[in-house]
């Protein structure tokens, strides 16, 4: 019998030094029908993990040396020796200010999920990050997922991709209808 679940063959590494947020990323992805997970705890360990694995999707726990992680990631996208530049990336992390999500986005992250995490939540940044996805983009000084999240209707000053184009109008529905998603689900958080 053919398994019709789309996350049974994804082939999952988590980096992080936090013990109690791998058990919980291996329990949450072991539910959704995960059955490949590695680990790597070190950031330094990162680019030699990722290169013998050759994961679908890295899940990065910041804690401790958030800047060293951050690198790494960056890192792992700009090599250009990197079996996979487009692999899906996301963040989770107890550093919810504004620099910190800014700054894994910048690294290169699909997603940025905040701790304490649900499996909604996580279960949602892992299915936007590989089913949806995001185009590449590879700019001087960057390499990753598009940046922009939302399309502002009402900008009329020059494109600033020297292409003149714009995300797959699908993708961006689907997108939009993910992150209303998070946000009603943070907001009942909220009311709680």
């Amino acid at each position: 019998m053919q398994d019709l679940n789309p996350f049974s063959e994804v082939e999952i590494l988590v980096q992080t030094r936090n013990q109690n947020l791998l058990n919980v990323v291996k329990v949450v992805c072991a539910a959704f029908g995960v059955r490949r997970m590695h680990d790597c705890s070190e950031a330094s360990e990162l680019a030699e993990t990722f290169e013998k694995l050759k994961p679908d999707l890295l899940i990065s726990g910041l804690s401790g040396e958030v800047e060293a992680q951050l690198d790494a990631m960056r890192a792992l996208r700009r090599h250009p020796s990197c079996p996979n530049r487009y692999f899906p990336a996301i963040v989770v992390s107890p550093y919810t200010e504004r620099r910190w999500v800014m700054a894994a986005i910048n690294a290169g992250a699909h997603e940025f999920v905040a701790l304490p995490v649900s499996p909604k939540r996580l279960w949602l940044a892992i299915n936007h990050a590989v089913i949806i996805g995001r185009p590449f983009v590879d700019v001087e000084g960057y390499f990753g997922p598009c940046r922009r999240r939302r399309v502002d209707r009402g900008y009329k000053g020059p494109e600033r991709r020297a292409d003149g184009s714009s995300p797959d109008p699908s993708v961006r529905k689907a997108q939009e209808a993910v992150v209303g998603e998070m946000m009603a689900e943070w907001n009942a958080t909220k009311a709680a």
